[in-house]
């Protein structure tokens, strides 16, 4: 639950740190992302971005560095860190090291950060088809990548029924 989140935020922060400190990046990592969902409406403090931050650069296992970056980038772009987010969000589209919905949420997340900071459906609508392709049976990315579009459709295209219908 959404408050017990934001209880345990500070000890949060410190096990990410400790984490860290303790070299044991991909445990923290692995800690974000079974806490994904939860992070996207309980921002990550100014510290445990930094650490979040630090694991995925250190972290020795390519694949989940690369679904850290992606993790990270939504986060740092709400926190104010556009620019950086967008750096995150590409780095973590990894063809190469990523496949099925783990591959459709680093695009997902990459069109969410060029969605929000550019505005520019021709950008992001492509990046959107092949996360869909890849979504599987994953239907909170598939809801992410429909509510994504809708955005499209009504503030792109003008399209409201279609946004509507797509909402």
């Amino acid at each position: 639950p959404l408050p017990a989140m934001r209880a345990e935020m500070p000890n949060l922060v410190a096990a990410l740190a400790s984490a860290v400190q303790d070299g044991a990046e991909a445990d923290a990592l692995q800690l974000l992302l079974q806490l994904r969902r939860a992070l996207e409406d309980v921002e990550l403090p100014a510290d445990g971005l930094a650490h979040a931050r630090a694991a995925v650069e250190r972290c020795g296992d390519p694949a989940l560095q690369a679904r850290g970056h992606a993790l990270l980038a939504p986060l740092l772009y709400t926190a104010g860190h556009a620019d950086d987010a967008l750096r995150h969000a590409e780095a973590g589209v990894r063809r190469d090291l990523l496949e099925g919905a783990a591959l459709g949420r680093a695009l997902h997340a990459l069109a969410r950060v060029r969605w929000r900071s550019r505005r520019r459906a021709a950008e992001v609508e492509p990046l959107l088809d092949e996360a869909a392709s890849l979504a599987e049976d994953d239907a909170e990315l598939l809801a992410g990548l429909l509510a994504l579009r809708a955005f499209a459709a009504n503030a792109a295209h003008r399209d409201f029924a279609r946004g509507e219908a797509l909402h």
